[in-house]
């Protein structure tokens, strides 16, 4: 079938031992730079009264017109369980034409494990220090969790060859997601990449597990050009995203004069997600193009 390609565009490094390992290996370190990301975000940002000041300036320093409030609001609230359940069963039509269950299975314990994550450590695990300002938790965002994790489940379920143009658009639709919370004032920037951060831990939870469970490893993508575009790639969704955001016109709330402050927080927030959205992608490359049985 034309529209589902058997085999990457690149060269391949057929699958075997040492690809296995590097898919593993890689894995791992995903899961440790987002439990360390994870901490660092608990450590500043909930049990420190500078953090928490921090980003009550943020919130306050942002805002937009109401126009593209009603629209980013509309947008985050097509998130629901109907939405996420028809989205995975979009995926597992995809996995089953490419003869990857292996993918199709990952996509769905990323989202489902992703999401009781989140749940489990905002409202069972942490909790947010009283330093005179809102105790309320709301670290990671649910929503954030749920739209990134879905965007990464379609990276990794449909074609390789579709890899480089499906990341940057998942880098500029999770940016939209991050950033709209932030904007709206739902959720703070810490809550976001914590959120992005769920999600990468999961990534490589899969990752590393597929590597292990599946011996029959497809070729893998060789050279640098493939993770070279997609941080290339983000890079650019992050500056188109930044475009729209300016041209929205952001501007300072509640007559504050923190705006390059908030700015500054959504610039890195839109870095965090482009660089989660690059790493799965490669991740994925390292799981292996589609085997071609049958």
């Amino acid at each position: 079938m034309a529209l589902l390609p058997t085999r990457a565009v690149s060269a391949v490094l057929p699958g075997g031992r040492k690809a296995r390992g590097a898919a593993v290996g890689y894995g791992f370190i995903l899961m440790a730079a987002a439990s360390v990301v994870m901490a660092l975000l608990v450590h500043f940002f909930l049990q420190d009264a500078r953090g928490q000041e921090l980003e009550r300036r943020i919130l306050r320093g942002v805002g937009t017109s109401s126009l593209i409030d009603q629209v980013l609001q509309g947008g985050l609230e097509l998130v629901s369980v109907g939405a996420i359940v028809l989205a995975l069963v979009v995926l597992a039509v995809f996995a089953v034409m490419r003869r990857r269950a292996d993918l199709g299975l990952g996509a769905a314990i990323l989202v489902a494990g992703a999401n009781i994550t989140t749940q489990v450590l905002k409202y069972g695990v942490l909790e947010r220090a009283d330093f005179g300002f809102s105790r309320h938790n709301s670290l990671p965002s649910g929503h954030v969790t749920v739209i990134t994790s879905l965007l990464i489940a379609a990276v990794l379920v449909l074609p390789a060859a579709w890899r480089p143009m499906l990341a940057p658009a998942a880098a500029f639709l999770a940016t939209g997601a991050g950033v709209g919370t932030i904007v709206l004032s739902w959720h703070r920037p810490s809550d976001v990449i914590a959120a992005y951060a769920v999600v990468l831990w999961w990534v490589g939870a899969i990752v590393a597990s597929l590597a292990l469970a599946w011996r029959q490893q497809g070729p893998v993508p060789r050279g640098l050009w493939r993770p070279f575009g997609y941080v290339v790639g983000g890079f650019l969704a992050v500056v188109v995203a930044a475009i729209l955001m300016l041209v929205s016109g952001v501007s300072p709330r509640q007559g504050t004069y923190d705006l390059a402050l908030g700015l500054a927080a959504l610039l890195l927030v839109a870095l965090c997600c482009a660089a989660v959205i690059s790493l799965a992608a490669y991740a994925t490359d390292l799981l292996g193009d589609d085997r071609g049985t049958g």
